[in-house]
């Protein structure tokens, strides 16, 4: 955990604007069958301490921690990449006590799913395969006879991705295989963007509009853009082309409760939507010296 991750930027805005913070971690929730779905975390209240202060009460593990009935909570924020279903059936049981979770349990279990973004017929992607099968993988890389991007279906963090060039098949076969070793065993190939080249653009969208973006280039020995491992972030503007795009993932979002997402583009065309730990913002504040964490928190609990 740093002072750099939207978790923290998040729980900082939320103390700002006059909420309570408690942060739960995966361990921490227990079911009792006379009072419900509890769980234990540190507990902020009050003006906010900086970040750093924020990320050495939580690693120390000093910070004040109380139980709570979640029921109780007005909002119950999922932070957690990659998939962890015991998280997901907890907040399904917030759910059902009438808590407002974002993102939606089951909608961020299918969109975590690198397959669900390819269903989404009008949707501006790549061409893409998500597929178990051998067979069908090395069709698709011979007929697109392209150099493309092998990544796992349920990932995080740029691991495990490659980029094979075009008729390159032993390196596709080496690709396809390790990237299978992880996760469920879906993998994903996708033709790599030229554009890719100039970067990518992760855009923060809340309740299906975009809020603020910027543009993350990789270092020169790394396949992925991200800033974990060595990339750059930059100032850059949401283009008409891209609003335009983004559209058409308004509708399919909103269908499965997925108000805040952090949708991954190159050029004007949508390579991945994250929903489980949506980044980005700490960045895109940074840079411009704006103050979107708090308009994300605002969003999210007008509704409420």
């Amino acid at each position: 955990m740093t002072s750099t991750w939207t978790t923290i930027h998040l729980a900082r805005a939320s103390l700002k604007l006059g909420h309570d913070v408690i942060f739960i971690e995966p361990w921490d929730f227990s079911v009792d069958s006379s009072r419900g779905l509890r769980a234990r975390g540190a507990f902020f209240s009050g003006p906010p301490p900086s970040a750093a202060q924020m990320v050495a009460k939580l690693t120390t593990r000093q910070h004040r921690r109380k139980m709570v009935d979640i029921s109780s909570l007005d909002m119950l924020m999922i932070r957690a990449a990659p998939l962890d279903t015991t998280i997901l059936t907890f907040c399904l049981i917030a759910e059902s006590e009438g808590v407002s979770v974002v993102n939606a349990p089951r909608g961020a279990l299918a969109v975590s799913h690198k397959a669900w973004l390819p269903t989404l017929v009008d949707a501006p992607i790549p061409p893409t395969l998500v597929t178990r099968s051998h067979g069908a993988a090395t069709t698709f890389f011979e007929v697109l006879d392209r150099d493309v991007i092998v990544k796992p279906a349920r990932g995080s963090g740029g691991e495990s991705v490659h980029r094979v060039a075009a008729g390159d098949h032993e390196d596709f076969l080496h690709a396809t295989e390790s990237t299978a070793a992880r996760g469920d065993g879906y993998v994903v190939i996708q033709a790599y963007m030229p554009r890719a080249d100039e970067g990518e653009v992760r855009v923060v969208v809340v309740d299906g509009k975009p809020l603020c973006a910027y543009l993350r280039t990789k270092n020169e020995d790394a396949v992925v853009h991200n800033l974990r491992q060595g990339g750059t972030a930059t100032a850059v503007e949401v283009t008409a082309e891209q609003v335009s795009s983004l559209e058409k993932l308004r509708a399919p979002l909103l269908a499965l409760g997925i108000r805040f997402a952090g949708v991954d583009m190159i050029g004007h065309e949508v390579v991945e939507v994250n929903a489980l730990n949506p980044g980005g913002v700490f960045h895109a504040d940074r840079l411009n010296g704006t103050d979107y964490g708090c308009e994300v928190i605002s969003r999210l609990t007008r509704k409420l």
